[in-house]
């Protein structure tokens, strides 16, 4: 995450990728086809919550899907 700290001799030898962060839609779809696949009820109001939080990563917003799922009884 800090490539000016990388010396000059190894980053030659690199590939680098500059990755964006995901779309508040992209995580939403998503979370509801987990939530589907998982035969799980939640409203896209708190998908679009869960999705705001992760500020477009994925991986930290299936991993607070995750934990609201572990919390939750039903729906």
């Amino acid at each position: 995450t800090e490539s000016h700290k990388v010396p000059a001799t190894i980053l030659s030898r690199c590939q680098r990728f500059n990755l964006k962060r995901l779309p508040l839609e992209a995580i939403t779809i998503k979370l509801q086809k987990s939530a589907s696949d998982m035969n799980v009820q939640i409203d896209n109001a708190s998908l679009t919550r869960i999705a705001t939080f992760a500020e477009g990563g994925l991986r930290d917003a299936e991993s607070l899907f995750d934990q609201i799922l572990s919390f939750a009884e039903g729906t």
